[in-house]
């Protein structure tokens, strides 16, 4: 309904990445494939993560809701990883100066990595990241069970996911 000339491009980007992921990757489906080196220079990959809930959080040290969500997300970590939850956060950032400062001041204490192609991402993109705080909330076997699932709810629902 909104009308082409209304949209720049970086607009019309957003909206077929958006539309992409909603066409290519749903509640149900199995997260795609991924590889990461994380700060402390470890691989993690989907198989690090079998047998657990993973949140996959994409995020970068300019973004204000990102910042103002890390506290809940360290207290839900910090609550729930003996109980086979983990969460592995991807900054969107260019600098890798500025991220390790963010990460150092906030004290994260999950798995951290960084794709400084920014919004190039390749990942980001095939996920259909158009906005950050953006996530995927994958479950044991590996199929995403949230798509940017806000951090109150996540409060809410991980206790009922981990409760044998």
């Amino acid at each position: 309904m909104l009308q082409p000339s209304a949209l720049d491009e970086s607009d019309k980007k957003s909206f077929e990445l958006a539309i992409n992921r909603m066409k290519n990757l749903n509640i149900g489906d199995p997260m795609i494939d991924f590889q990461f080196q994380t700060l402390v220079n470890s691989e993690v990959n989907n198989e690090t993560y079998k047998g657990k809930y993973l949140l996959v959080d994409f995020w970068a040290s300019w973004c204000g809701p990102c910042i103002a969500a890390l506290p809940q997300l360290k207290a839900l970590h910090s609550a729930y990883k003996s109980k086979s939850f983990d969460i592995l956060s991807i900054s969107l950032d260019e600098s890798e100066e500025v991220w390790k400062k963010t990460l150092n001041k906030h004290q994260l204490s999950w798995s951290q990595s960084i794709d400084t192609n920014g919004w190039d991402s390749e990942l980001a993109q095939e996920l259909g990241v158009v906005f950050l705080p953006f996530n995927y909330l994958i479950d044991p076997n590996g199929k995403i069970i949230a798509i940017n699932i806000d951090v109150e709810k996540l409060e809410k629902e991980l206790p009922k996911l981990l409760t044998p």
